[in-house]
C-alpha cells in the first residue's frame, strides 16, 4: 500500500493532480469494463437495448463507455424518449455520430421492420458499427456511411414515409438540423444531444427552429442508479463504472413531429 501511495504521489508531482487522476480514473474504468464484459458476455443487461451484443472493440476515448452501456445505464436520461420514438413506429432511423453502433444497432433491434442509416466520420467507428450490426443479426437492414451532410439527410428523409433522427455530432447539430436546408425535417422525429460547450446557444437555436413544426422537450442530465443493476459490486466501483466523464452537464432535445401526430 505504501508503494502504491508513493507511485501515485510521484505521478502527481510530475504531471499534476488533475492529470494523474484522469490517468488512474481511466485505467480503473478499463479494468471494470473488462470485468463487466466477462461477467455478462458482452450482452447489455438492462434498459431498452437489453439483450444487445456489444463488440470487443471501441472507436473513441474512455473505451466507448462500454461498461455503462453493458449495465444499461449509458445516457439513461434518453430511455423514455427512445421508447416513445419506437412507439411512434418510424420506418427509417438515421443515426448521425453512430460510433460503435450502440443506438443504430439498438434501435434496429427495437424496430425490426425499420431501415437504419448510420453516419460517422471515423473509419474505425464505421467498421465497429458494421461488426456490431452483424453480431446482432441486423446487418441486412443497416447501412453505414461516412460524413453526414444536409444533402444526404434531405435525400434519405425525402424517401422515407416517416423517419427518426438520433444525432450526437459534437456541435455540428446546428449545421445539419437546419429546416431551411432540409425542409423534410418537419416530418421527422429528432433526438439530438446539444453541445453548447462547443457552439454557444445551439440548444436555443434548435428550439426556435423546431418550435412550430415539433413538440420540443429539453432533457437534462440526470442521476444514475448503479446499485439497482450492480448490487454485488463495491460502491466506489459502481459509481466509477457509470460515470461518463463529461466536462459539463449535457442536454438533449426530443422533437416530436406535429405532422406525424396529425
Amino acid at each position: 500500500m505504501g508503494l502504491k501511495n508513493s507511485m501515485v504521489g510521484l505521478v502527481s508531482r510530475l504531471v499534476g493532480i488533475e492529470k494523474a487522476y484522469k490517468v488512474v480514473y481511466q485505467l480503473r474504468r478499463n479494468e471494470l469494463s473488462a470485468k463487466m464484459a466477462a461477467e455478462c458476455g458482452n450482452v447489455v443487461q438492462h434498459g431498452p437495448f437489453a439483450g444487445m451484443l456489444l463488440t470487443d472493440r471501441a472507436s473513441w476515448a474512455r473505451g466507448g463507455d462500454k461498461a455503462s452501456k453493458l449495465a444499461g445505464l449509458y445516457e439513461a436520461e434518453l430511455h423514455p424518449a427512445l421508447r416513445t420514438a419506437c412507439d411512434r413506429s418510424p420506418g427509417w432511423v438515421i443515426n448521425v455520430g453512430c460510433a460503435e453502433g450502440y443506438y443504430a444497432v439498438g434501435l434496429a433491434r427495437m424496430l425490426p421492420g425499420a431501415r437504419i442509416f448510420a453516419f460517422d466520420l471515423d473509419p474505425m467507428a464505421r467498421a465497429v458499427c458494421a461488426e456490431a450490426a452483424g453480431k446482432n443479426g441486423v446487418g441486412d437492414r443497416l447501412t453505414v456511411r461516412g460524413a453526414a451532410t444536409c444533402e444526404a439527410l434531405s435525400q434519405i428523409v425525402g424517401s422515407a414515409p416517416f423517419a427518426l433522427i438520433v444525432m450526437d455530432c459534437e456541435g455540428c447539430e446546428g449545421v445539419l438540423l437546419d429546416p431551411a436546408k432540409v425542409p423534410e425535417l418537419a416530418r421527422c422525429d429528432i433526438i439530438v444531444e446539444t453541445h453548447d460547450c462547443f457552439v454557444p446557444n445551439v440548444t436555443d437555436t434548435l428550439i426556435q427552429r423546431f418550435r412550430d413544426t415539433h413538440e420540443v422537450a429539453v432533457i437534462g442530465a440526470g442521476p444514475r442508479d448503479p446499485a439497482a443493476v450492480l448490487p454485488h459490486w463495491p460502491e466506489r466501483d459502481r459509481w466509477l463504472l457509470v460515470s461518463e466523464g463529461r466536462p459539463a452537464g449535457m442536454s438533449w432535445l426530443a422533437c416530436w413531429s406535429k405532422a406525424h401526430r396529425a
